[in-house]
């Protein structure tokens, strides 16, 4: 329990109700009894009139009197089972006055103080807020170019502008469906939850999130600016731009140069998953080949060593 509300007025109209039904119950026993007395009578009106000794109208009467005495027990019976609803209403209202947590976790802000009155006619207020701070939920904002690569149990991870080296990982629960226009942008909120043993996450912190859309094991990557397009493929110029998809140019052939006992060559690679700035070689260079980047194609070799292929 974490708030009571001045039971005082509810209990009294609980009392009342219960009192009603004692009431009733009782005036319920007296109408039984005069029903079955005016049953007596009736019948003793029957013998009587099957003898000649009283008047047919002696008969209808003692009839009548025992079928108002009847209607007069129903109704009592039906008054206490309206006394007995008004009670069922009056003890709900009762136990409205405890207020339970619906959850487990902590109180992050308290909105109402003790004394405090409260006007709860057109809507419920708020007394406090509770978080379940052992896991926390993630809100990602995405816009509407990106959102189709999302994907419900994607893996996601992100890190906090007070922890930037440390990351939290996930999987992608929900994606609502309405957008919300901020500044002209259309953003999609993107929901996964992580988990927060010991507390370092915090409500209403800023993340910055990333969504894994590929993944590779002990990957030999290169720089993407190593990359060329291949001349047999005429959609190369397009696929060098790496770093705006993943799984776009997977499988793809690629042209690199290869610096080899002071000679520049071209070689063919078959590029896996990449990111904006490194790509993974599925075949053509081994790990310790060195490559050149530039923009100069002579046959001399001119550009400048890009560094080496490495185990990523």
């Amino acid at each position: 329990m974490i708030a009571e509300i001045d039971p005082t007025l509810f209990n009294a109209r609980v009392e009342e109700a219960r009192a009603n039904i004692k009431l009733l119950q009782a005036q319920l026993v007296e109408r039984i009894a005069q029903h079955r007395l005016a049953g007596e009578i009736h019948v003793r009106n029957k013998q009587l009139f099957a003898d000649m000794a009283t008047s047919e109208e002696a008969l209808q009467q003692s009839r009548a009197a025992e079928e108002q005495a009847a209607a007069q027990v129903e109704a009592v019976r039906a008054q206490i089972q309206e006394a007995e609803s008004r009670l069922v209403g009056d003890e709900a209202n009762l136990r409205y006055t405890k207020i339970f947590a619906p959850m487990s976790g902590t109180v992050v802000s308290l909105t109402a103080r003790q004394g405090q009155t409260l006007v709860s006619s057109q809507q419920a207020p708020t007394i406090l807020r509770i978080a379940d701070l052992g896991t926390m939920t993630v809100w990602a904002q995405v816009s509407e170019a990106d959102i189709p690569k999302v994907r419900v149990g994607m893996p996601a991870y992100f890190n906090t502008l007070g922890l930037p080296n440390r990351r939290w990982n996930g999987k992608v629960r929900q994606i609502m469906p309405t957008p919300e226009n901020v500044n002209n942008v259309i953003l999609y909120n993107v929901l996964f939850d992580a988990d927060n043993p010991d507390g370092a996450l915090k409500s209403q912190m800023t993340a910055q999130v990333f969504f894994v859309n590929g993944k590779s094991e002990n990957a030999l990557v290169v720089p993407v600016a190593a990359l060329q397009p291949a001349k047999s493929a005429d959609k190369g110029k397009e696929d060098r731009s790496v770093g705006a998809t993943t799984r776009k140019q997977q499988g793809r052939v690629f042209l690199v140069r290869v610096l080899k006992d002071g000679k520049v060559e071209k070689r063919q690679v078959t590029v896996g998953i990449s990111t904006r700035t490194m790509a993974e070689v599925l075949a053509g260079l081994s790990e310790g080949d060195t490559l050149v980047v530039g923009t100069a194609d002579n046959g001399g070799g001119q550009g400048r060593p890009a560094g080496t292929p490495r185990l990523r």
